[in-house]
């Protein structure tokens, strides 16, 4: 996701989108009440406030470990935000068929829709 944030950055999007620094996953342990989990929650929660668009990336069932989940819920958060919302990849539930919602098969399709649209602020959100 790093190479598609410096993608859009260089065609001149701001990426709001903090959770890409990220050193490593977090273990388990960080998910507990004192644990980072919380704060990096609240994070992701700031930058989606501070973008006008949500690029959120799906991914076909099966494909490699699955992620934790937690770009649903920030998909959700986007659509109850009132954001511009782009689904790149497969739709995976019900909420990926809402009307509004742009879908774009892969990320060179997404690419090409994407870049004429230079200066927006955008949330990557991505399994």
């Amino acid at each position: 996701m790093r190479g598609v944030a410096d993608e859009l950055e260089e065609a001149g999007f701001k990426i709001t989108s903090r959770w890409l620094e990220s050193p490593r996953p977090l273990t388990a342990i960080e998910f507990e009440p004192g644990g980072v989990g919380g704060d990096l929650a609240s994070m992701d929660l700031d930058d989606l406030r501070r973008s006008q668009m949500c690029l959120a990336f799906t991914e076909e069932a099966a494909v490699g470990p699955a992620g934790r989940g937690g770009r649903h819920t920030e998909l959700g958060i986007a659509l109850g935000l009132g954001l511009k919302v782009i689904l790149v990849g497969p739709r995976e539930h019900i909420f990926h068929a809402l009307p509004g919602i742009d879908h774009l098969p892969d990320w060179p399709e997404a690419r090409r829709t994407l870049i004429p649209r230079k200066g927006r602020v955008a949330e990557l959100v991505a399994s």
